[in-house]
């Protein structure tokens, strides 16, 4: 087998450096201790904590079982102090402050840091954050501003930092306070509350699960929780150990935890300039190694099984200047399900998928044609028709005369990491966008078409009377006509246009560079697909339409606003129909 020598160093050393990182995700040092902390930790034998007992996906308590985020970090925790936590039970929230304020209670797993709080209780730097959300029934619209609801009745669980942040900001706020999350959406259900405010992942998790088609997020609050643990003011110790503890949590061990329940997307970035400094570095002691080794027969099969080593387990192969394949590594094969000989003298394009944009390869052959590295990530083609993805390096080759001779190309199999990635953006029931890639592609509309003078339309989808179909024919034939609806959706929009589930029976879809005539259109064919699709257990549905265009004006809340008028308005006008508002500079409101 012919390999190149650099890349076979390369390769070498991105592979146990890879092979470390991985290692030590979760090992937490904590050999740093003072003397004091360790003897400290060796007489008080146990911690008692309490938590709350009922706020997925946060923490919960469960047949006696502490689950949830907190639960996760904590099991991290306890092998790092390796002395046992034991958990003191409480009814609620309330009743865990209440016994860390006299002192049945060493700590609170996750807490945040206030002012009155802080008499009793001091608190670690923060390792987890979540932000602040309004929840209503479906009938109100988006909501920017708490100040505009004084005199509204809004929920918040007793006990909560939420309630002295929002009291001390808005005095006029009508709070009433309720023992839990739970009893405070069913209050907001019944009418009996306008609203209620909680972080959005507990808000996510309660609504799908509870309330899904009765209330939605109207609102975000411009406030974070910064949410760490709380240790008894009187014990000083403890609380460095723990805030030394947390200090050494990596990025990437709270990723795969947050992941777990929030399926968040989390990139880390990669520091190339460092990475090929090492590798120089590596790449010099080796060399003069290897030429010293070279001189004694006795290490040729030393690097024969490294050679191996390589050729069984990266992802790599070697082209020329027309992308001819040169080499290429077992573990390629193995992974496509080519011999060696049926891709040697191929084109590197028997792995291309029909799914990867012309665009994108154009732009490779451009960059390493300039003698640049390439870096992207791309969908390959199996033998067998089956697909995967790849992060490949694709790096110029040259001779001793500095003359270009090929490529070499280095993959990494990120086939699962790709699945993940569909996943916390689709939603779960009809494989469409959810709500949180919903939010950031419209976030980069907007962007692109203030920047760029440019035009997009928005529309919001709500099918009629849904309640009622879910009381009459039970929630599997509701859950079925959702996914119907989403794949009518799909078939009658272009490649360009954004469809997902807004939440509930709602459906949103962002429509690039068309104005608000032509989104009428679009939603009025909709409109008729589905109102004479036969719905096999339910017979004749209809859907309102909400429609609005971007306008230069324009906030980021203004265009929901307008869809969400617009949506109103169908719907009080006898559904069934399409409404559209757009911009008008004399009301700075609407036109219909």
């Amino acid at each position: 087998m012919k390999i190149n020598l650099a890349v076979f160093f390369i390769l070498f050393f991105t592979y146990i450096l890879s092979a470390s990182s991985l290692n030590t995700t979760n090992n937490l040092n904590i050999t740093n201790l003072t003397n004091a902390q360790k003897q400290y930790l060796k007489e008080k034998k146990q911690i008692k904590m309490c938590v709350d007992p009922d706020i997925m996906p946060f923490e919960k308590m469960e047949n006696g079982k502490h689950i949830g985020i907190a639960a996760d970090f904590f099991k991290i925790f306890q092998k790092s102090i390796n002395i046992p936590i034991k958990i003191v039970k409480t009814t609620s929230w309330s009743q865990s402050l209440d016994f860390v304020k006299k002192r049945k209670c060493d700590i609170l797993s996750l807490a945040m840091k206030t002012p009155d709080r802080l008499k009793y209780i001091n608190f670690t730097a923060p390792y987890f954050e979540s932000s602040l959300v309004l929840v209503t029934k479906r009938n109100v619209t988006f909501i920017d501003n708490l100040g505009q609801l004084k005199g509204k009745k809004i929920g918040i669980v007793r006990g909560y930092a939420t309630y002295e942040i929002l009291h001390r900001k808005y005095p006029n706020l009508g709070i009433v306070q309720t023992d839990n999350v739970k009893k405070g959406l069913k209050r907001v259900e019944r009418g009996e509350l306008f609203g209620f405010i909680e972080n959005i992942a507990t808000i996510g998790y309660m609504v799908q699960r509870k309330f899904i088609g009765e209330l939605k997020i109207s609102g975000k609050i411009d406030q974070k929780l910064e949410l760490g643990v709380a240790v008894r003011s009187d014990d000083k110790i403890l609380l460095n150990i723990f805030n030394h503890i947390i200090s050494e949590l990596s990025l990437q061990t709270k990723q795969n935890i947050l992941n777990k329940y929030l399926a968040i997307k989390y990139e880390k970035s990669f520091d190339y300039k460092l990475f090929w400094q090492m590798i120089a570095i590596f790449l010099a002691i080796i060399i003069l190694m290897l030429f010293r080794s070279y001189t004694k027969t006795k290490h040729t099969k030393e690097i024969e099984k490294y050679l191996s080593m390589i050729d069984n387990n990266v992802l790599v192969s070697t082209s020329d200047k027309e992308g001819v394949i040169t080499s290429v590594s077992q573990a390629l094969c193995n992974l496509t399900g080519y011999t060696k000989a049926e891709l040697i003298g191929k084109g590197h394009n028997i792995f291309r998928h029909k799914d990867m944009p012309k665009e994108a390869f154009v732009d490779m052959w451009s960059t390493i044609q300039s003698g640049k590295s390439w870096h992207g990530e791309v969908k390959n083609l199996n033998k067998d028709g089956s697909f995967y993805w790849a992060d490949v390096t694709i790096n110029p080759e040259y001779d001793e005369y500095d003359n270009l001779k090929g490529y070499s190309a280095v993959r990494q199999d990120i086939t699962d990491k790709k699945h993940l990635e569909k996943l916390s953006i689709t939603d779960a029931l009809t494989k469409i966008s959810n709500r949180l890639n919903l939010d950031n592609c419209f976030k980069k509309e907007f962007d692109r078409a203030k920047r760029y003078k440019g035009k997009f339309s928005l529309i919001i989808i709500d099918i009629d009377f849904f309640k009622k179909i879910n009381d009459t024919y039970g929630h599997k034939v509701g859950d079925d006509i959702l996914i119907q609806i989403s794949q009518l959706l799909k078939e009658s929009l272009r490649n360009t246009d954004i469809l997902g589930r807004w939440g509930g029976e709602e459906f949103l879809i962002i429509s690039p560079q068309i104005d608000i005539s032509q989104a009428q259109n679009i939603s009025n064919k909709i409109r008729i697909l589905i109102q004479s699709y036969g719905f096999p257990d339910a017979g004749q549905i209809t859907c309102s339409f909400g429609v609005t265009e971007f306008n230069q004006k324009d906030e980021f809340v203004d265009m929901f606003k307008r869809a969400d008028i617009a949506l109103y308005e169908a719907k009080n006008s006898g559904r069934n129909r399409v409404v559209a508002i757009k911009y008008d500079t004399n009301k700075k409101d609407r036109l219909k």
